[in-house]
This record gives structure tokens, C-alpha cells and sequence, in this order.
């Protein structure tokens, strides 16, 4: 085999696999943009009521009640929160 078909075989195997990953990448894009929208954009609108127990480095405890809501404007969109204290 001499130095120019080889030099294209290398070429040919690189570019395949140059391709490859290109689809690869869009796949996981897709797979981050899903997940993304998963995370923060559950459902419609969300309530949860939170017991929260905060220490200090004197090992001081103070406890905290409080409620959130989130509401949705639009899928994938701007979300409004309230959080309201109860103690």
C-alpha cells in the first residue's frame, strides 16, 4: 500500500468518526436540555411546606417553618416564588 492510499484511509476512518461524535453530541444535548427542563420545570405549579433546623458553629439550633409556591408563567418559562415564613 503506498504512502497516499494510506494517507486517505486515515482520513476516511478520522472523518467517520469526527461524524460520529457530532451525532453523539446533539443526543446529549438533547438528553441535558430534557433533563434541565425536568428539574426545574415539574409540573404546573408547586407547593411544599419546609421544617428547617439551622446550627451554627457554636451548635446553637434554630428551627424554621415556611411555605414555598412556585408558580408557572409558561413551560419552560419564567417562574414566580413566595416563600412565607410561619415561625
Amino acid at each position: 500500500m503506498n504512502f497516499t492510499k494510506f494517507s486517505i484511509m486515515v482520513l476516511a476512518i478520522v472523518f467517520a468518526f469526527t461524524m460520529n461524535l457530532g451525532a453523539q453530541t446533539d443526543v446529549a444535548e438533547d438528553i441535558m436540555k430534557e433533563a434541565h427542563l425536568n428539574n426545574f420545570y415539574a409540573a404546573d405549579d408547586g407547593l411544599a411546606e419546609v421544617k428547617m433546623s439551622i446550627v451554627n458553629s457554636s451548635g446553637k439550633e434554630r428551627n424554621r417553618e415556611f411555605a414555598m409556591l412556585r408558580i408557572d408563567n409558561e413551560d419552560g418559562g419564567v417562574q414566580k416564588y413566595y416563600t412565607y415564613f410561619h415561625k
